[in-house]
């Protein structure tokens, strides 16, 4: 009887201390688990506050470049309604003029470019027109040349490329084209500052000349 109870007893400490063992174990374990929910907790939560610090640097960045082009793309919007008004007013200015005084600017404007280009045209040469009738290229050519000085061997050719009176002298040593879209150009480009000061008063000059910096 002794000795069953000393092995119920040994038995009973064995497994006793197994339970220690095992509480310790799973002790452990567990402390292990906390600890590094804690430290990836930790890093998590650093991380989020380093997004956070850096979306909110660069939404501030933002901001301010926002805020620094404003008076910028303002002037330039500004100067750009400016040069359409300009634009604008050319076109009814063009609208307004009689017929005779449109025939007028292209020959006086086919005359100076062939004074730049003196015995340049031969024989063999087309003038090639636009926005006219047949007649009314006939009577820039004769105007810019003089009757005597038309090459008898002149052709005369219609193309529809363009709403504006256009003409081009075309020959194997010059081609001069002449438009009423150049000449308005000109003249805008030439007396942009006094059509500009007339039209829409000084502060329209300085809005004007910001643009041409900004372009």
């Amino acid at each position: 009887m002794e000795e069953l109870q000393s092995t119920e007893v040994l038995d009973r400490e064995i497994l006793e201390d197994a339970r220690r063992k095992a509480f310790r174990i799973l002790r452990g374990a567990d402390d292990t688990v906390k600890a590094n929910a804690q430290s990836w907790k930790k890093k998590s939560d650093e991380a989020i506050t380093g997004l956070e610090r850096r979306y909110a640097l660069r939404q501030k960045r933002s901001a301010q470049e926002i805020m620094a082009r404003l008076p910028l793309d303002k002037r330039r919007a500004k100067a750009e309604r400016i040069e359409a008004f300009l634009l604008l007013s050319a076109e009814r200015w063009y609208k307004k003029q009689p017929r005779e005084r449109i025939i007028g600017l292209l020959e006086t404007e086919m005359k100076s470019r062939l004074e730049e280009a003196p015995g340049s045209l031969s024989e063999s040469c087309r003038l090639i027109y636009a926005g006219l009738e047949k007649a009314e290229a006939e009577t820039v050519i004769a105007g810019a040349l003089g009757e005597a000085s038309i090459p008898k061997s002149l052709s005369l050719e219609e193309a529809h490329v363009s709403s504006l009176p256009a003409l081009t002298l075309d020959s194997p040593a010059v081609m001069i084209k002449v438009s009423i879209e150049m000449i308005l150009d000109s003249i805008l480009h030439e007396k942009r500052e006094e059509l500009v000061g007339a039209l829409l008063g000084p502060e329209a000059l300085t809005a004007l000349s910001e643009r041409e910096v900004l372009s």
